[in-house]
This record gives C-alpha cells, structure tokens and sequence, in this order.
C-alpha cells in the first residue's frame, strides 16, 4: 500500500519537476531500491533505455556535473553510475519473473474458467 502511493506520487510530481540530472540525483538513486533507483523518468520498461542514457552520463559526464568538475565529482559520478547499472542488471531478471509468474497464473485461471463454465 505504501509503495503504491509512493508510486502515485512520484508520476504526480514527475511532469512538475525539471529533466535535469546533477550529482545529487545519482547519488541518490545509487543508494536507493525499485523506481527510485532510476534517476531518469520510467518503470520496468524503461530499464534498457535508462541504461543507454546512462552510457551518455559515463561518455559526457561534464553535462550532467556542470562546468569545472572537480576529479572527485567525476569518480562520484562514476561510482553512482556502475551502482544504478548493477542494480537495474539485477532487477531486470527478477521482474521479468514476476511477469512471467502472472503470466502463467493468467492462463491457469482462464483454465479453470474454462472446465467450470456453465455450459
């Protein structure tokens, strides 16, 4: 239940918020779980492209960190980046599963439907 609003409160305040990502953003994704760990706007769906983008934060990490970034910003950045790619490699499996799981117990109830329908 709680995750559900928090669910619905992040696609209430996402279209309100800017599109800009800066080292805050990463650093806290990288120490978060499910949505939250995607410093990007998207769910399940979105992992493939959420790690093409961040192959652009590893590439040109200067637009993401400002002008003069200091070395330190970009091994920060660095680090985030390697942590939000590890979870989301680890989580992509996991829901992929859950789907499958619905899935199956989809076609098992539409099953028993099937042999218990008036007829």
């Amino acid at each position: 239940m709680k995750s559900t609003r928090l669910l619905y409160l992040i696609f209430l305040i996402l279209p309100c918020t800017l599109f800009s990502q800066n080292l805050d953003d990463f650093r806290t994704a990288a120490s978060s779980n499910g949505v939250i760990l995607i410093p990007f706007t998207g769910l399940r769906e979105y992992f493939k492209k959420t790690l093409d983008q961040l192959s652009d934060v590893k590439s040109n990490p200067d637009k993401y960190l400002g002008s003069s970034p200091t070395d330190e910003d970009r091994k920060k950045l660095q680090d985030y980046v390697k942590v939000i790619e590890d979870q989301i490699q680890s989580n992509i499996q996991t829901h992929q599963d859950q789907e499958d799981g619905a899935r199956k117990r989809k076609a098992d109830f539409e099953n028993l439907i099937k042999t218990t329908e008036y007829k």
